[in-house]
């Protein structure tokens, strides 16, 4: 845990995704999920109650929603789109989409 960490209450995990500075990536699947009963409830409570989460890259913040409600149908978002600015050898601008809903 860093002194950051600490200090703001949050418990950052290593997220497994490789991203190589200034190389384009073609869309991969990172992983995949099989809903019981448990899962799906805590997934509707989230997606119901505007859950979202935050992500770090070159400390730069990215925040993302879970999924939406639209017509009384729950919706999770299963694709991230990175779009990373850069000046240099600096990351200076980090931005994410978040696309492909499913019910």
């Amino acid at each position: 845990e860093t002194l950051g960490e600490a200090l703001q209450g949050t418990e950052l995990e290593f997220s497994g995704l490789d991203i190589d500075f200034k190389k384009g990536m073609e869309q991969t699947k990172y992983c995949e999920i099989t809903l019981d009963e448990e899962k799906l409830f805590a997934l509707t409570y989230a997606v119901k109650n505007h859950y979202w989460y935050q992500m770090y890259l070159d400390d730069l913040p990215i925040w993302g929603i879970v999924g939406e409600v639209r017509d009384g149908v729950h919706y999770v978002w299963t694709h991230k789109k990175l779009e990373i600015g850069f000046n240099g050898q600096q990351i200076v601008d980090v931005n994410l989409t978040s696309e492909h809903k499913v019910q």
